[in-house]
């Protein structure tokens, strides 16, 4: 037994791509950057600003070398794979340049990273990915909503008409129900077919429970309704083998979800806008239908337009300071664009959410092409919350774009 176990490592061991013992240099960079964001977006980030080490242009530089290195690493032991391309050397190179010495601003090099992040995860194994992104989310999350439970930092209630939201230590009550989200996505993608009832009953109790201290609706369904979709998914493959054509528009839509999901908000925003022309009334009743984001989205357009390659933005929303002031409360105009789709066109330009949006929506068709399901709907359901939520595009509130170059 012990000599067929040596051969099966033996084989196992010969079998390993050859950078998968640089995988160490992706992934340590990878949760420094998961972890600084999720705690910079909470109230640590006061005492992190007093900490010159933890100013953002060292993370840059940090997690931005670290990757470089990888990228030069795998370049020597690699030389004559077709894998590494002078192109993807090319960009590690400027990556970490304008990472490291801040040519752009800070909004730009925080894109750059996650395209970095993007090429690099491009040989990494996908179940490593989506377990190391899995395990990261929940240990800051955890961490954070229990610093706020504890007092160690604060727990802001927000009152809005008659929702009562918590933030729970981040400074936005949707953040922590995003990434909840996000961990319960990653979680069904790493159990898929070793999924147990009693584990997804656990899972929606938690975002139930977040549900009633959040109040945002919308991720709690989204949730629901991939979990159900797990579960599910032999009696709905057998379904599916018995109607084939409502199967195969059924798998359409979820190859192009992301386009399925603009091409929705580019129907209302026009709806609302040729209704407020001919009908103020109707504008104003069919805006109310979406809590006013279509108004927002569509004012938006209007006064701050659209550019080829962005626009600085300030945005004005529910959202807290680290010191806990609100925009809001201090008089400021609330301009917030909680459509992603709008809000990405409008502050990064239409060349970067054109590529983005693209490239996601080719992640879907490509997923849906190798019969991997699970990752679709999940894709799916992103670009679903992306309507009415800032479900943003970055790694750490989805990073499932990192699989955008990856093999599948």
């Amino acid at each position: 037994m012990s000599e067929a176990n040596a051969l099966n490592q033996h084989e196992a061991r010969a079998s390993r791509s050859p950078v998968d013992g640089l995988d160490l240099l992706f992934f340590v960079p990878y949760v420094i950057w998961l972890s600084y964001c999720l705690f910079s977006r909470s109230f640590f980030a006061q005492t992190m600003n007093e900490i010159p080490y933890l100013a953002i242009d060292n993370i840059f530089r940090v997690v931005a070398g670290l990757l470089l290195v990888r990228e030069l690493c795998q370049a020597h032991r690699m030389a004559d794979s077709p894998k590494m391309t002078p192109k993807s050397m090319v960009f590690a190179v400027l990556a970490a340049f304008v990472c490291g010495y801040g040519l752009l601003d800070r909004n730009s090099q925080k894109l750059l990273l996650d395209l970095f992040l993007i090429v690099a995860a491009r040989n990494v194994d996908k179940d490593r990915l989506i377990s190391c992104s899995f395990f990261c989310l929940s240990i800051c999350l955890v961490i954070i909503i229990c610093s706020s439970l504890l007092n160690v930092i604060p727990n802001f209630m927000l009152i809005q008409s008659t929702r009562v939201r918590y933030c729970l230590g981040f400074r936005y009550c949707l953040v922590p129900s995003n990434i909840l989200f996000a961990i319960t996505c990653l979680w069904c993608l790493v159990k898929e077919e070793r999924m147990r009832v009693i584990e997804a009953g656990a899972f929606l109790v938690m975002n139930a429970i977040m549900y009633v201290l959040t109040d945002s609706r919308l991720v709690f369904f989204a949730s629901v309704a991939v979990i159900a979709w797990f579960l599910l998914h032999r009696r709905l493959e057998a379904f599916a083998r018995r109607f084939e054509a409502l199967a195969r528009v059924g798998r359409t839509l979820l190859a192009n979800s992301t386009y399925v999901c603009i091409a929705i908000t580019i129907v209302v925003t026009a709806v609302y806008g040729l209704a407020l022309i001919g009908s103020p009334d109707f504008a104003s009743h069919f805006g109310a239908m979406f809590g006013k984001r279509v108004m927002r989205g569509y004012e938006g357009l209007m006064t701050m337009g659209v550019r080829l390659s962005g626009q600085a933005v300030t945005w004005v929303g529910h959202g807290l300071a680290a010191d806990g002031t609100s925009s809001v409360a201090l008089g400021n105009t609330y301009n917030y664009v909680d459509n992603i789709y709008l809000h990405v066109l409008i502050e990064q330009g239409l060349l970067y959410a054109a590529f983005h949006f693209v490239t996601l929506n080719l992640l879907s068709r490509r997923a849906v092409a190798r019969r991997a399901m699970g990752l679709a709907v999940v894709l799916a359901a992103v670009a679903f919350c992306g309507l009415l939520d800032d479900h943003a595009i970055a790694s750490y509130y989805n990073p499932f774009i990192l699989l955008v170059l990856n093999g599948l």
